[in-house]
Protein backbone atom coordinates (compact mmCIF):
# COMPACT_ATOMS: atom_id res chain seq x y z
CA UNK A 1 0.00 0.00 0.00
CA UNK A 2 2.81 2.58 1.11
CA UNK A 3 4.14 1.83 -2.22
CA UNK A 4 1.31 1.87 -4.22
CA UNK A 5 0.79 5.88 -2.89
CA UNK A 6 4.27 7.08 -2.79
CA UNK A 7 4.39 5.80 -6.68
CA UNK A 8 0.93 7.49 -7.45
CA UNK A 9 1.99 10.90 -5.72
CA UNK A 10 5.34 9.80 -7.86
CA UNK A 11 7.49 10.38 -3.85
CA UNK A 12 10.39 8.58 -5.06
CA UNK A 13 12.17 8.64 -1.46
CA UNK A 14 9.09 7.28 -0.44
CA UNK A 15 9.21 4.39 -2.77
CA UNK A 16 12.76 3.73 -2.01
CA UNK A 17 11.42 3.27 1.58
CA UNK A 18 8.83 1.17 0.73
CA UNK A 19 10.99 -0.99 -1.45
CA UNK A 20 13.68 -1.19 1.51
CA UNK A 21 10.75 -2.21 4.09
CA UNK A 22 9.80 -4.81 1.44
CA UNK A 23 12.64 -6.44 1.16
CA UNK A 24 13.37 -6.87 4.62
CA UNK A 25 10.44 -8.77 5.01
CA UNK A 26 11.13 -11.15 2.55
CA UNK A 27 14.46 -11.38 4.03
CA UNK A 28 12.96 -12.09 7.47
CA UNK A 29 10.34 -14.51 5.76
CA UNK A 30 13.27 -16.39 3.81
CA UNK A 31 13.07 -15.28 0.48
CA UNK A 32 16.20 -13.38 -0.18
CA UNK A 33 16.13 -13.39 -4.35
CA UNK A 34 12.88 -10.89 -3.59
CA UNK A 35 14.71 -9.47 -0.89
CA UNK A 36 17.51 -8.68 -3.10
CA UNK A 37 14.87 -7.19 -5.92
CA UNK A 38 13.45 -4.74 -3.92
CA UNK A 39 16.93 -3.74 -1.77
CA UNK A 40 18.09 -3.71 -6.14
CA UNK A 41 15.23 -1.21 -6.89
CA UNK A 42 15.50 0.85 -3.61
CA UNK A 43 19.10 1.53 -4.36
CA UNK A 44 18.73 2.84 -7.62
CA UNK A 45 16.08 5.32 -6.15
CA UNK A 46 18.42 6.04 -3.65
CA UNK A 47 21.36 6.66 -5.84
CA UNK A 48 19.63 8.81 -8.30
CA UNK A 49 18.46 11.01 -5.82
CA UNK A 50 22.00 10.96 -4.07
CA UNK A 51 20.08 9.74 -0.68
CA UNK A 52 22.67 8.96 2.04
CA UNK A 53 20.35 6.09 2.30
CA UNK A 54 22.08 4.25 -0.57
CA UNK A 55 24.84 3.43 1.57
CA UNK A 56 23.03 1.09 4.01
CA UNK A 57 21.20 -0.86 0.97
CA UNK A 58 24.33 -0.96 -0.79
CA UNK A 59 25.48 -2.79 2.15
CA UNK A 60 22.58 -5.17 2.25
CA UNK A 61 22.70 -6.10 -0.89
CA UNK A 62 26.66 -7.30 -0.58
CA UNK A 63 25.68 -9.64 2.79
CA UNK A 64 22.39 -10.41 1.20
CA UNK A 65 21.67 -14.21 0.38
CA UNK A 66 22.23 -15.91 -3.29
CA UNK A 67 20.54 -14.09 -5.71
CA UNK A 68 19.03 -16.75 -7.85
CA UNK A 69 15.09 -16.55 -8.26
CA UNK A 70 14.50 -20.39 -8.13
CA UNK A 71 15.10 -22.32 -4.95
CA UNK A 72 14.59 -26.48 -5.62
CA UNK A 73 13.84 -28.90 -2.87
CA UNK A 74 16.36 -31.10 -2.47
CA UNK A 75 15.39 -34.33 -4.25
CA UNK A 76 14.12 -37.26 -2.75
CA UNK A 77 14.95 -40.85 -3.65
CA UNK A 78 11.80 -43.11 -4.56
CA UNK A 79 11.64 -46.01 -2.46
CA UNK A 80 10.12 -49.14 -3.39
CA UNK A 81 8.19 -50.98 -0.38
Amino acid sequence: MAFGVASQIGNKHEQARAHNGLACAHGATGDPARARDHWQHALTLYTDLGAPEADQVRMRLATAGPQQREQRPPATSARKP
